[in-house]
Parts: structure tokens; sequence; C-alpha cells
């Protein structure tokens, strides 16, 4: 069982931020949308070190949020036809004094109102994922999570006093898939459950809490020994409502009858130079052995037909030697088929040790080119996660139009065996017409440490390692680690 482990997990989330929009200075509706599309990137410390182009490249645990269809590639060093995967990630986005996670840029110039302001304090995400697989099919689930601290000032026009709140934001993917002509093309799909919460500085003092539930589907193409990858994916809106107890209650200001998610795209290609092959072929242990199953089974069918044959000898003439005769044939039979089991046994775990052999001669150095393009749907008529926060007497509508985020990312094993660098950069979208589109630069590694075995737990195959990612831009500063192993 071959399992990536990562550091610790915080809470159930998913992003919202920031594109084209525009501004609205008159009182707002009754109730209304809040745009809840994704902006700065979350993820594994491997995604974000890559400026999130992931969709073609889609593998493990951190690749069941980018694509559907990641849950059903092998990785080159799976080599058993069940296989099991496990990660858990943790960054933290709020180094800045004067951070801007929400992407919210200047405020609206002054008509004279005294409106609230928010001060964006803290923002913790997280994820944690499993994956199974067998021979070329697969499952996946993963839970993102993200907490956002915030400060809403006095706002005299509306009534509210100073409070102190926390958003949570938590996404659910899950996606079947399988591989197609010996897993060269991937497909896979599934249903993510979005959940948002907001409270009042602590946990205990919920002001509100929606749900819905949309559906995913992705795609990989993946030629065996070929050095490239196509991937794109679709994920449906999500619009989780209030239901009409809960809307505009605690607070007659979150007057919201819905948070949606909208509709994403994104399609990626990569690319992989050096000797080091970016799509080998998967052959699992059980199937170098399925020969000598096969003359095994007619040995099995064959003992049956004599045990069945003795039986008979047994029921026409029911003396004490044909008795004995049978007894002594069905323990021969026993015991050679523990020694065939035994024989399977051993064969399967000397292919094990082939597989590993051919595995560890192979060439290390590569580089590893990504992109990918997501596009974000419209969220017409809905309002900023700021004003959501913030004053109800005015409110900046978000998500106008639909956006673009290009991506692109460079991986290296620049000391075999040893040190991985990663490096990317993306376009964040602005979503408000406040705010500007901001260009984010992206950096991350991934060292071997040493190896141990958790007293026999794991297997002596992995060695641990430690990686870490950081995601700048104007205004925003995060860091996200991992402990997990190496291959």
């Amino acid at each position: 069982m071959n399992c990536k482990l990562s550091a610790l997990a915080v809470g159930f989330g998913v992003m919202a931020w920031g594109s084209l929009a525009r501004a609205q200075d008159d009182p707002p509706p009754a109730n209304y949308t809040v745009d809840g599309a994704q902006g700065p990137i979350t993820g594994s410390t491997r995604v974000i070190g890559l400026g999130g182009a992931f969709v073609a490249i889609a593998e493990g645990m951190p690749g069941v949020a980018a694509n559907p269809a990641s849950v059903a590639v092998r990785s080159p060093y799976s080599w058993n036809r069940m296989d099991v995967g496990f990660g858990v990630d943790f960054a933290i986005g709020s180094w800045l004094p004067d951070t801007d996670f929400l992407n919210q840029g200047d405020a609206p110039e002054d008509d004279g109102e005294e409106e609230a302001e928010v001060e964006q304090r803290s923002l913790l995400f997280g994820s944690v994922g499993l994956t199974l697989h067998y021979d070329h099919a697969g499952f996946g689930i993963s839970a993102e999570g993200q907490r956002q601290g915030l400060r809403r000032s006095e706002d005299t026009s509306a009534g509210l006093a100073p409070t102190d709140l926390a958003g949570n934001f938590g996404i659910v993917h899950a996606s079947v898939a399988y591989g197609f002509d010996a897993g060269q093309l991937v497909i896979g799909a599934g249903p993510r459950v979005t959940g948002v919460g907001l409270s009042g500085g602590s946990s205990t003092s919920g002001i509100l809490s929606v749900a819905g539930v949309g559906f995913q589907g992705g795609v990989i193409f993946k030629p065996t020994n070929h050095q490239f990858r196509i991937g794109a994916a679709f994920k449906s809106a999500v619009t989780p409502a209030l239901d009409s107890e809960q809307s505009g209650t605690a607070e007659s200001a979150y007057r919201t009858s819905a948070i949606r998610l909208p509709w994403q795209a994104s399609l990626g290609f990569a690319y992989q130079f050096g000797p080091r092959r970016l799509n080998p072929p998967f052959f699992s242990a059980e199937a170098q052995v399925m020969t000598l199953e096969y003359q095994l089974e007619k040995k099995q069918a064959a003992r049956k037909r004599e045990i069945e044959a003795a039986k008979r000898v047994v029921q026409r003439a029911p003396t004490a030697e044909n008795r004995r005769g049978l007894a002594a044939l069905e323990k021969l039979h026993e015991k050679e088929e523990e020694a065939e089991e035994r024989l399977i046994e051993k064969r399967i775990e000397q292919a094990e040790e082939r597989l590993k052999e051919e595995y560890f001669s192979r060439p290390r150095a590569y580089v590893l080119l990504t992109t990918e393009l997501l596009m974000l749907g419209d969220s017409s008529d809905s309002v900023g996660f700021g004003s959501y926060y913030g004053s109800r007497s005015r409110v900046t509508l978000s998500g106008h139009d639909l956006t673009l985020s290009p991506r692109v990312g460079l991986e290296s094993e620049v000391i075999q065996n040893w040190l991985k660098l990663r490096a990317g950069s993306y376009l964040e979208p602005a979503r408000l017409d406040t705010a500007k589109d901001r260009i984010h630069g992206t950096f991350g590694f991934e060292v071997k440490l040493f190896r141990w075995n958790v007293f026999g737990l794991i297997g002596d195959f992995d060695s641990w390692t430690a990686s870490a990612a950081v995601d700048g831009a104007r205004d925003y500063l995060s860091t996200s680690f991992t402990v997990g192993f190496w291959h």
C-alpha cells in the first residue's frame, strides 16, 4: 500500500473571491446571492508550487479536487492490483499585516454615508483525501476547507455594531473513474458538495449555514510511453439556498438567499522533458502470475473431479477401505492446494521485487512543464463577500462576466533522488470593479529525509519527505506544508 501523508488539516472548505463586475449604490434587494468564485489556489504543496496548473497531470490525492479522472491514474510506483492513497495538507494565507485575500481592491469613494469596513485578519485552509485503486478503476474523495477570520467595523447606517466574523467554506469532491485502453484514456465523474457557514467570532454563534450539490466530470489522455498529457474537467454551478426560516435571521443585515459557486471548466497540457517517462505502462504484480494461476486452476479442477469420483465409489461401496482412501485423497489435495497458494504468494513477491528494481533503474532526470486555462462562469446579480461581510446600505456586485485564469508551472528533480523544485504563476481575475487582476508567483520544494517504517506499519520502499510551497501576490502571501513519502 502506497500512502501519501501530509501535515494537519483544518476545516472543510473552498475558496471565494474575485474578476470583472460592477458596483451599485442603490439600496440592496431584500435577498441576494453571494458570488463564491475561486480566487487564490488551494491544495497540496505540489499543486500550489506548480501555480495550480494540475488538471492535465492530476494524480494521487491532490488530483481528486482538480480532475475527477485522476482517481484512476496509476502512479509509476504503484504495482499492486489494489492500492490505497491518503493525504492531508495545511496552509496559512494571512502572513501580511495588511492582507487582502478577498481581492477587494480599493474601497469605493465616500458619498457621505458611514460604511462598515471589513478587516481581513486570518485565512486558514486545508484538505484531506483518500483514493482507492483496483487495476484501472479508481475511487476518490477529498474534503477541502477554508476559514476566514474578519472584523467588521461599526456601520451606523445599517445599525450594526462592531463584530468579529468567521466565514467557513467547505467542498467535498467524490468521483469514480476508469482507464480505458490499458489506462491511456481515463474518464471520471461524481458529485461535489458545497457548504458555507457564517458565525459571529466563535463557532458556537452561528448566523447562517447553507449547503448544495453539483456534479463534475473529467478526462485525461496519457498515451503510454509518451511524454505528454492532456486533461480537461468541468464542474457545474452549485447554488445552495437558505430555507425560509433561516433567511434574514440573526442579523437583518444578512439577507442572503443563496451562495453561488459558479460553473468552471479547465483545459490543460503537460509535457515532460528528459529521459524519465511521464506515462509508463501499468503492470500489476498479480498480473505477472496469471499464467501460473491458470495452470494451477486446471490442476484444481482435475483434483475436484478425482474427489468426486472417489465419493461416488464410497456411495456405491461404503467400505472402511474406500472411506480411508477418500480421506487420504482429500488430505493430499489439501496439502497440494496449500503448497500452490504459497507458490503464488512467492511468485507475486518476486514479481513485486522485479517491478521495484525496474522502477529504481529508471532515469530520474526530468523537467515537467504544465499549463492550464481555468474558466469561471458568471454569477450575475450576485454580491462579493466583502459586501456580504460588511454594510448592507451599499453592495458591490460580483461576477458579472465570465473570467479566465491562465496558469503555468515547472518541476524538476534538481538533485537526483534528493531534491525537487517547483515554480509557477497564475492570474487571479478580479470579479469586482473595485479590484484589479493580480499575478501570483509560486515556489515549492520537496526534500527527501530518511526511512522509517513506523514500527512496521509502513513498508521499507518509501522514504519520508518534507515539502513546502509559497504563493505570493499583491496584498497576499500564503505558505503550505506537507510531510509525505518520497517515491
